[in-house]
């Protein structure tokens, strides 16, 4: 009886301590898990940072109070500051009054309707006064429950390209001042066979308003059915420069009513 109690008495040592040996594996197992977890979750961190920062677009992070909390170099960069300050702070800490309130009520309806803002182009004016054009993008954020914890955005500078656009608008609109002089009919139709200009006078003499053959195909609707065919025969054969260009050619066109021939 003795050998058997003490024979127990081991035993539930033992078991006690293999509970012990296994409760401590388990918790360095939990241990080590949280690490791989924490490290992984750093590295996301890092790489994530290391994109934004190298990325020429202006790229942040707010929260549902409009304050930023987390930004890129760009964006940073073109307040004439740094990312770490502008944490926590808004809008109102960096731009003029009005443009901040703008950009906070456009961030308001993102978050109210749960629909991104996607490609608007907004006039900014930077740390030094300059003014500059934005293809501005807003998502909203949300948590895993699917609540809104604030925005995210990504603003690209389109400064050259809108004054490219608007060089070209000037020089257009000064073509076209040259072409409304002129006593007769002017007009432009691309390789398509559509018209990109056509000039008052042109517009007069066939009977349309100003702007109302733009883009429609010049064939279809001015050259007449019987000839039709011919003309643009010869046309298509010029553009493909199977012909020689001629001084000029001569055919009828239809009015507006597709009854007169001028």
């Amino acid at each position: 009886p003795t050998n058997m109690a003490k024979n127990k008495e081991e035993q539930s040592l033992f078991q006690e301590v293999a509970r012990d040996i296994a409760f401590a594996l388990y918790n360095i197992e939990l241990e080590e898990e949280r690490k791989r977890m924490e490290e992984m979750l750093v590295e996301e961190r890092d790489l994530l940072q290391a994109l934004i920062d190298n990325i020429p677009d202006c790229i942040y992070f707010k929260d549902d109070k409009h304050r930023f909390i987390r930004v890129n170099k760009a964006l940073a960069e073109s307040l004439d500051t740094t990312p770490e300050n502008m944490m926590r702070k808004t809008d109102f800490d960096f731009f003029p009054q009005e443009q901040a309130k703008g950009t906070s009520a456009d961030e308001i309806r993102v978050m109210k309707s749960h629909k991104p803002l996607v490609n608007r182009v907004e006039k900014i004016t930077d740390a030094g006064g300059m003014e500059h054009w934005f293809s501005v993008t807003k998502i909203p954020r949300h948590n895993e429950r699917g609540e809104i914890i604030g925005t995210m955005g990504i603003s690209r500078d389109i400064t050259e390209r809108k004054r490219m656009e608007e060089a070209l608008e000037r020089e257009k609109e000064k073509t076209e001042g040259y072409l409304n002089i002129a006593g007769t009919m002017l007009a432009i139709v691309n390789a398509d066979e559509n018209i990109t200009l056509i000039n008052k006078k042109g517009c007069e003499i066939l009977g349309y308003n100003e702007g109302e053959l733009i883009g429609r195909n010049w064939f279809d609707i001015l050259v007449p059915g019987r000839i039709r065919g011919e003309v643009r025969d010869v046309f298509r054969k010029l553009m493909a420069g199977n012909i020689k260009l001629v001084e000029y050619y001569e055919n009828p066109l239809l009015t507006k009513d597709g009854k007169g021939e001028i």
